[in-house]
């Protein structure tokens, strides 16, 4: 057990071992005591409570003793407070365990889920502090409960959370308490990063008092305040500079690559940042200020990405500066000046700001965080300052003695603590929790996956296309990019609700720097980047060829003559049936920026097609060009591709359909219990195998089509379930063909090389389900599944011809045996395999027939059917085996047995009835009966051989 302790606003970690624990049990939290004969260590922890390098340790002598003194003499609440900006630098390095504290702004229902064999509870909790930089938290299990939603939700109050012991990425084991009434509380206004009035005040000088200090007094790091107005915007520098991905440090060119210094590596996929040189002056002097990024930003309220591709208004000495930026000329605002060793070194009138505070008209001190663009909520520093005195606020109370303080992970289990680990990352888009609501039914089965998962849910494309700075590939004399494929329906136009769309969403076209060079910052039009949506039927409407040669997607200046089309541009002719279609979006690049960002646009759906959408860049120069961003197909009914929305009203009746005969043959299975065989058995897992798989398809494309999203984690169970039915299912016919339990106790020898196919059938399958099914985001599919196809066709081509070699052997046995009843339904059985391999063959030659003459999939809306097809198939073989040997009160009679006249046969019969003929009889009898063990023994060595 973990405590600790805090003396005169001071702290250090102290530890008791858990063989004193009982000792020390009368310690509570929050009161004060004096202690004696304790040791002091040096703390190794690999997380550290406090930052202090050593740390006490209780011994058996040590003395503990109350005192009764007042309770405010010593702080409760001492906060190390990190801000949210600096905490991705502590990734894995902090061996102290830091504080943080901000508005909770989101917070997500709980969710159940099994962590290492315990069920916990789960809430996702987002922060935001005074700068509106985010950070999302995991609570887990009481942690999760204690935060209540009604108080998140109320607008009236925004409650503050304080949360102590944190490491990044892992929280470690920490208390934390509601509405806690404490009379210290407004100390946690000057730890929380929040304006004090005071400090401003005291450390507020003019350019000529701080220009003075730095020439006159000796070296040292301070910070002062300073108001003043902007009187202009240097343009030599320009306004924004290039920097790396990964950190803030600017971006050196090295040949044609952009290159950081810092991460020493190539950086592809650089941003742009603000880098203001402004000159600032007082009523006593004028100097030079440096803003940067985020403080540049709240300046402007636009961000330098966006604004570099905005279209350039003004010029100044030949360098542009945007209007934007020059609007805050003649602003008056106070700065805040980090003064290091440097400028005193420099003594130049150069100065880097750290923070902007503008002045309002009636002169009050206001952080520029309040004015973001399109946001009119009150500042977040006034709110957590009016919270803190009302005690309206939401902490994690670092207590004065915690029983149940953080311990090391490493240390967990020799000190029998079970500390709870919280995931904590550091993140810049808006918080979004997606909801949607299921039967019990669903809820319950999605959870079993998730609790089987040991990875959690990583979410995969689908419906919802997403691109990660995706390469363009050179077809022709055009640059594409394939932006997806799928089934569409028409918006119906009784429905306003019910909407058929593909929408695109912050698509962001990069090119190279190089390419970039190439151009000034006057061109209106440096490059262009087009988006086609055509529908299959009008694929011939895209591209052409002026004498018969080769297809040009992009105009040729033969084209250009012929069809009168533009150059550079894509070759687009307008559908017959519709002239809007297709539909091509223009996106440009301007001057000489490095990236451009296609609009918010959503294109309706107004007649079903298989459509399809490229990029493409018709300029050579932008061979190098990539791509991220996303786009959302969606249907009338949902997320769901045509190609794959009518299966999911095909699994409702599928899993009917096994319910049905799931309650008919349970039902004979429990009547006769007594009498069932182990075949039996094996058919009861094969109906629960195969009930399960249709429930969850069902469920998966449910889930699928409400959100757009196929977690790869349920998905990859779904076809794990199918490839396990499917598996057993062939092993099951494979064994009811070689006579198991009928003409033979096992198998024997052949055990193994069944269990061996198996398994390989098993991986085959479950590789070919995967490719097919996981992660799938187009209606056409991939080259993969070619491949794949291959060996689980073969392997099912090699089972066939076992099951049938397997099964002529064992009617040769019955025949041999005169087993009357049981050679009548392996006949039964054999014409329904037979029945079944025919139209299997059958379906076989239609697929390949349908997809030959369907290269495009135009014919998606009747597409499920093949899927379907295989289902129905192998769920009518189960019916006809259900009804072979479905559980009766005579199934006994069907089992293996070693006795002669097992079955009613009337030939036996009559041979042993007979008065006068006994003798003989017996004697051809015992022949008859030696000379077929005998068959049976040698057949099934033989047999053996040969497998």
């Amino acid at each position: 057990m973990s405590t600790a302790l805090v003396r005169e606003d001071n702290l250090i970690h102290a530890s008791i071992r858990k063989s004193f624990v009982n000792h020390f049990r009368d310690i509570q939290e929050g009161k004060i005591y004096r202690i004696k004969y304790f040791g002091v260590v040096e703390n190794k922890d690999a997380y550290r409570i406090v930052n202090h390098k050593y740390m006490i340790r209780f011994y058996a002598t040590t003395s503990v003793k109350l005192l009764e003194t007042n309770d405010e003499l010593i702080a409760k609440q001492i906060f190390e407070l990190v801000p949210f900006d600096e905490l991705k630098y502590l990734a894995d390095k902090n061996t102290t365990l830091t504080d943080v504290i901000g508005e909770i702004v989101g917070i997500s229902p709980i969710e159940k889920i099994e962590v290492r064999g315990k069920k916990l509870n789960k809430r996702l909790i987002e922060l935001q502090d005074n700068r509106r930089e985010k950070i999302r938290i995991t609570f887990w299990d009481k942690f999760a409960e204690a935060i209540n939603e009604d108080i998140c939700f109320d607008n009236s109050v925004r409650p503050i959370l304080i949360i102590t012991s944190t490491t990044v990425k892992t929280y470690m084991r920490t208390e934390f308490s509601l509405d806690e009434k404490e009379k210290k509380i407004e100390s946690l206004q000057l730890s929380c990063s929040i304006l004090d009035p005071n400090e401003i005040s005291k450390m507020k000088r003019t350019l000529l008092e701080i220009l003075t200090f730095i020439k006159t007094e000796k070296e040292q790091d301070i910070t002062f305040y300073c108001t003043a107005s902007i009187k202009k915007i240097n343009a030599d520098n320009g306004w924004y500079y290039v920097s790396c991905d990964e950190c803030p440090k600017k971006l050196k060119k090295h040949e044609s690559k952009l290159f950081c210094e810092t991460c020493m590596k190539e950086c592809r996929f650089p941003k742009i940042k603000y880098r203001l040189d402004m000159q600032v002056g007082d009523t006593t002097e004028q100097a030079n200020f440096v803003v940067f990024d985020k403080e540049a930003e709240k300046l402007i309220k636009v961000p330098a990405m966006q604004l570099s591709n905005m279209e350039k208004e003004d010029e100044d000495s030949g360098n542009i500066i945007p209007s934007s930026i020059k609007c805050i000329i003649g602003k008056t605002y106070t700065f805040q000046l980090k003064n290091t060793a440097y400028n005193f070194y420099v003594r130049k009138q150069n100065f880097t700001v750290t923070r902007v505070i503008e002045i309002e008209g009636n002169g009050q001190l206001q952080d520029t965080t309040k004015r973001g663009a399109n946001n009119g909520n009150e500042e977040l520093e006034e709110k957590i300052c009016a919270q803190v005195k009302k005690r309206k606020i939401v902490k994690n109370e670092f207590a004065f003695v915690s029983l149940q303080s953080p311990v090391s992970l490493a240390s967990a289990k020799s000190q029998s603590v079970t500390p709870i680990c919280l995931s904590f990352r550091h993140f810049n888009s808006h918080f979004h929790f997606q909801s949607w609501v299921m039967d019990s039914l669903a809820l319950l089965l999605l959870s079993i996956f998730l609790l089987l998962s040991p990875i959690g849910i990583r979410k995969s494309n689908a419906s919802i296309h997403i691109y990660h700075y995706d390469p363009f590939r050179e077809v022709g004399n055009a640059y594409l990019l394939s932006g997806g494929s799928e089934g569409l329906m028409a918006t119906p136009f009784s429905s306003s609700n019910h909407i058929s769309y593909i929408r695109f969403e912050n698509i962001t076209f990069w090119r190279s720097k190089d390419v970039a060079d190439q151009h000034s910052d006057m061109e209106h039009s440096s490059g262009l980047v087009q988006a086609i949506i055509f529908e299959a039927a009008d694929r011939n409407n895209i591209g052409g060829s002026a004498y018969g040669g080769q297809r040009a997607i992009c105009c040729t200046p033969d084209l250009a003559k012929m069809e009168g089309c533009k150059q550079g541009e894509v070759l687009r002719r307008p559908s017959a049936t519709d002239i809007n279609w297709p539909v091509v979006l223009d996106v440009q690049f301007s001057g000489n920026s490095l990236f451009t960002k296609m609009d918010y646009k959503e294109v309706p759906i107004t007649k079903p097609g298989m459509y399809n959408l490229f990029f493409v860049a018709c300029d050579p120069k932008l061979k190098e060009l990539v791509m991220s961003g996303k786009t959302m197909w969606k249907n009338p009914d949902g997320y769901l591709p045509g190609r794959m929305a009518p299966l999911k009203k095909f699994y409702i009746f599928m899993s009917l359909a096994y319910v049905i005969l799931s309650i008919i043959w349970f039902t004979q299975y429990v009547r006769f219990w007594k009498d069932i065989l182990q075949l039996q058995h094996c058919i009861t897992a094969v109906i629960a195998l195969g009930l399960f798989e249709m429930i969850l398809w069902y469920f998966e494309y449910v889930n699928f089509n409400d959100t757009g999203i196929r977690p790869v984690v349920v998905t990859t169970w779904v076809v794990t379930v199918g490839a396990v039915r499917k598996t057993v299912s062939r092993l099951l016919i494979l064994s009811v063909s070689m006579g198991y339990g009928v003409v033979r106790p096992t198998l024997g020898g052949l055990t193994s090389k069944v269990l061996l196919l198996g398994i390989t059938y098993f991986l085959a399958s479950e590789l070919l389900d995967i490719t097919e099914y996981v992660g799938t985001i187009n209606d056409i599919s991939g080259r993969a599944r070619l491949f794949l196809v291959l060996p689980d066709a073969f392997l099912d081509a090699f089972l066939i011809l076992w099951i049938f070699t397997s099964l002529s052997r064992t009617l040769e046995q019955l025949q041999a045996k005169r087993s009357s009843a049981k050679l009548d339904i392996y006949r039964k059985f054999s014409n329904a395999l037979a029945v079944t391999v025919i139209a299997s063959v059958a379906w076989i030659g239609y697929e390949v027939y349908f997809k030959a003459t369907d290269p495009f999939n135009e014919r998606w809306q009747s597409a499920w059917i093949i899927t379907a097809f295989w289902d129905i198939l192998a769920f009518a073989l189960l019916c006809v085996i259900c009804y072979l040997w479905a559980p009766s009160q005579s199934s006994q009679r069907y089992a293996y047995s070693e006795e002669v006249g097992e079955e009613s046969d009337e030939e036996a019969h009559s041979l042993t009835s007979r008065k006068g003929e006994g003798e003989i009889s017996l004697v051809k009898q015992e022949k008859n009966v030696g000379t077929n063990d005998d068959f049976e023994q040698e057949d099934d060595e033989e047999e053996d051989k040969r497998e």
